[in-house]
């Protein structure tokens, strides 16, 4: 059995429509209130973060994932996850900046950089518009070279 991706954050920041995604290729998505299991993912809803005793069982699914996205939105109202949550992970975490607003700004990468470092995140970490496929298909090269790194195939 092959490892999966782990997909965890707060409520409406797009887990389900990268989690369709990546095992459809294509956008879309519904949203679940329980972990859902995929060929590719693991989605963790939001309601799991929101709860503190319910973080054993995000912490718990890592044993299933090579590889964990850790998802923010860019409309955010309070913080979502405990502090150095990602910390807790032997696996390498991608930071990921969510954006659903229906606005069409084709952002340059500077300004791409601009809103991660805004929203705490570094330079190093990805943005994802929901409605973009190329966003899309920019983090999943990102996904796959993490895990060429981590088998020694770089």
């Amino acid at each position: 059995m092959s490892k999966r991706i782990l997909i965890i954050g707060p409520n409406h920041a797009g887990k389900a429509f990268l989690a369709h995604y990546i095992e459809h290729g294509e956008i879309g998505g519904r949203r679940k209130a329980h972990i859902t299991f995929g060929q590719d993912t693991i989605c963790v809803p939001g309601t799991y973060l929101e709860s503190p005793w319910m973080h054993k069982h995000i912490i718990a699914m890592k044993q299933k994932a090579d590889i964990v996205l850790m998802l923010h939105k860019r409309q955010k109202v309070k913080e979502a996850y405990p502090p150095n949550f990602e910390k807790v992970f032997n696996q390498p975490v991608i930071q990921v900046l969510t954006d659903s607003s229906e606005i069409e700004d084709d952002l340059s990468q500077e300004g791409r950089q601009r809103l991660l470092l805004a929203a705490g995140l570094t330079t190093n970490d990805c943005y994802l518009k929901l409605n973009q496929e190329v966003d899309f298909k920019r983090l999943l090269t990102r996904v796959q070279q993490e895990r060429r790194a981590k088998n020694g195939n770089v």
